[in-house]
């Protein structure tokens, strides 16, 4: 093996496994939090954070000691994490839910994983100043190591959904991460012993080559930038357009292949990405508020937000390794504010911008952050041209105001004036050094307003949170509460029939029959999920209902804008927190109906599926009761994964599903679990419950803490049939 094959794995196995453990502790760490999204926003920005400081040790260790007496400790340092993990077992400690979230997320990664992730993020820095000061010829080129960094990177988010999460649970993935940080360290010491260096660690004419501010601050900006786009993307793609669980790997996966295409020995990227970034910076602004409209197929809006993606980050590593430097001090400092830019841009994307907007603000700012870092490629402009350039604003702003107040109806003209007449006033701020930036800026603080402008719906409640956004808005007779995508509830405004219940829970649907039924009267009742709070519609006289919700402006909606558990004939109680924590300290608790309606996005969360939950669910239940699960989606067949719970348990399960009966009463589909004969038998032959799923569920392999997979129960066909939307304005 050529001694470059040698680092080039190493660096490709230390990315790898550096990506696996994240999204395999994420995972681990869900169902001891609830499922909470916070988990992951919580990881998300401890890995930057923990890279971050990485980079941060390898750049002081490499700037006092040298790369030869260096190398000596980074091999104690591959040492150190076996007395943490993975040397011992990755186990979650006494879980603080008095504190904040994110701070006991941090303090159980950092106990765990902290350490090996830790070392992990040092070797390809490390990997590239050792090839820099060796006597290999790619020494030319130490850079080309990220782009095997990012390669494995790479394959990692590939392989783990459809391979490692698909065929293992976790035990087995922990072992085999194990097993190949074995592999690691050996290959570090092949390193070692083949690929001496120099004593010296810089030549000394890399020395006196000093870095500009206006150097570093442009790297700060293309890494934070590109950052903020791609997870913008990804809360627009899985939030506003389609709520699929693993589309979010789209966004990162363009995201790392940008910097494999351009850190790579032979870097590619097309000369008119960086000659044309003004246009297609101008097009998504554009684009974003256009989204408002839905005047396009999904498929088409995840198409072009994916290309824009592409264009931007391909024009942001291109910039990065263009002005990348010479010598190992000056590699470590580009490598420090590429990853403090990361790490600011996940932060502002995942913890800051949805405590501060109300719609997904980061897309725009993302952009606006690429526009500062695309001053320095313009030159010298004529005084004249700023005059021009001040004009192309105004009168882009006076556009972006009057087009939707001029095209209130979808149209071709009105799409194709808008998008013409951007990308020639942009063109024309392209001309001058410092407008361009300026015009981004405006349009950052204009965008709320504009959003308000180009949405056709005028809300009267809207929100964003660490959940998602969540809409309220009337329309025709009825009163909507929208999350993202996802129906969450509706109220008829005719105050003769705001206490009829509707949406997936009205009269004709599976639930309603059962509610409405004397014989299922329960003097308890446990519902997970409260959206508008329609099944309070169903109380009745000397009747408990608690209801289980996570998201407290979920609370602040159901009753504000939504009269259905004010007015209920039920003794209403609330349980804010995570359904299977609160469970868990309820233990007094005992129900004769449990009603599952909980929706992350279009889907309930996997922890709530699990036979582990199941068999939490079976201990708050009375001997006669059932479970009622909505397991109504566009992608996903939940039912299934409730009826091989259900088998595993022993229980009874079968399945309904309803038509629309009318313009508020919608499509629903349920799946019922129950412990008792009689009203196994009742749900069968009075209601007309059905067994067709039982042998598709024997089928799928069950669900537990340990093993869950979207890819198992998704519904390949009706992604099929999306494609064929694709075509025309609606």
């Amino acid at each position: 093996m050529k001694k470059i094959s040698l680092l080039n794995l190493l660096v490709f196995l230390s990315a790898f496994l550096l990506f696996q453990i994240e999204l395999i502790a994420a995972k681990i760490l869900l169902p001891h939090y609830g499922g909470s999204y916070m988990v992951w926003g919580a990881c998300i920005v401890f890995f930057q954070a923990v890279l971050f400081a990485g980079y941060l040790c390898s750049h002081l260790f490499l700037s006092r000691v040298g790369m030869s007496r260096y190398r000596i400790i980074h091999l104690g340092f591959l040492l150190i994490p076996l007395l943490f993990f993975p040397g011992r077992d990755l186990t979650v400690g006494n879980v603080q839910m008095n504190v904040l979230l994110a701070v006991d997320v941090f303090r159980q990664l950092t106990l765990t994983i902290g350490p090996v992730f830790f070392v992990l993020s040092t070797i390809s820095i490390v990997a590239q100043v050792w090839l820099l000061e060796s006597d290999l010829p790619q020494r030319k080129n130490p850079y080309a190591l990220y782009a095997w960094s990012n390669l494995g990177s790479f394959a990692a988010l590939l392989t783990y959904p459809f391979v490692f999460e698909f065929f293992f649970d976790l035990s087995s993935q922990l072992l085999m991460w194990r097993l190949s940080y074995l592999v690691l360290i050996v290959l570090n010491g092949l390193v070692f012993w083949l690929i001496p260096v120099g004593q010296v660690t810089m030549i000394p004419t890399e020395q006196s080559v000093a870095l500009k501010k206006q150097e570093l601050l442009r790297w700060f900006f293309l890494s934070s930038g590109a950052v903020i786009l791609f997870l913008a993307v990804t809360n627009i793609v899985t939030m506003a357009i389609a709520p699929f669980p693993l589309l979010w790997i789209i966004p990162l996966g363009i995201y790392l292949l940008a910097f494999v295409l351009n850190f790579k020995q032979n870097p590619w990227c097309p000369r008119w990405i960086s000659q044309s970034i003004h246009l297609t910076i101008g097009i998504g602004v554009v684009f974003y508020l256009l989204l408002e409209r839905r005047i396009f197929p999904v498929i088409f809006e995840m198409l072009v937000l994916v290309v824009l993606l592409f264009i931007v980050c391909m024009y942001c590593q291109n910039q990065l390794v263009r002005t990348r430097p010479s010598g190992s001090r000056n590699l470590t400092v580009f490598y420090l504010l590429l990853s403090l830019g990361g790490f600011v841009g996940g932060l502002a994307a995942t913890w800051i911008v949805p405590l501060v907007s109300t719609s997904i603000l980061e897309y725009v700012l993302g952009l606006t952050i690429v526009a500062l870092a695309v001053i320095p490629c313009f030159g010298q402009q004529k005084k004249e041209s700023s005059w021009l350039s001040l004009g192309a604003m105004a009168v882009l702003i006076v556009s972006l105001f009057m087009w939707p107040l001029a095209f209130k109806e979808n149209s071709w003209l009105g799409l194709g004036l808008i998008i013409i007449l951007t990308m020639i006033l942009f063109n024309r701020l392209n001309a001058t050094k410092n407008a361009f930036a300026l015009m981004m800026i405006l349009t950052l603080l204009l965008t709320p307003p504009l959003e308000a402008l180009w949405s056709p719906k005028v809300y009267l409640y809207q929100k964003r949170n660490y959940y998602g956004i969540c809409r309220v808005f009337d329309y025709g007779g009825v009163r909507s509460f929208m999350h993202g995508t996802t129906l969450h509830g509706m109220q008829l405004l005719d105050k003769q029939m705001q206490q009829q219940p509707t949406s997936y829970f009205g009269e004709h649907s599976p639930v309603g029959q059962v509610l409405g039924e004397d014989s299922f009267a329960a003097q308890r009742m446990a519902i997970v999920g409260l959206g508008a709070g329609t099944l309070a519609a169903y109380g009745r006289v000397g009747q408990i209902i608690d209801f289980y919700e996570l998201d407290k402006d979920v609370y602040k909606i159901a009753n504000q804008f939504f009269s259905f558990t004010k007015e209920s004939l039920a003794d209403i109680q609330y349980f804010m927190g995570d359904a299977r924590l609160m469970l868990e300290h309820n233990q007094q608790a005992q129900y004769d109906v449990i009603i599952v309606d909980a929706f992350s996005g279009d889907s309930i969360p996997a922890h709530l599926l699990t036979v582990e939950m199941m068999a939490k669910y079976r201990e708050r239940l009375s001997k006669n009761g059932i479970i009622l699960f909505h397991v109504t989606n566009r992608y996903l067949k939940a039912g299934l994964v409730v009826g091989r719970s259900a088998q595993a348990l022993n229980a009874h399960f079968c399945f309904k599903s309803t038509q629309q009966v009318n313009s508020y009463e919608l499509v629903s589909d349920w799946a019922a679990v129950t412990w008792d004969e009689q009203r196994f038998k009742e749900l069968l032959w009075r209601f007309q419950w059905s067994q067709k799923d039982t042998a598709a569920a024997a089928g799928n392999r069950l669900w537990t803490d340990q093993y869950s997979n979207m890819l198992t129960v998704v519904k390949y066909e009706e992604l099929l049939n999306s494609l064929k939307d694709f075509g025309s304005f609606h």
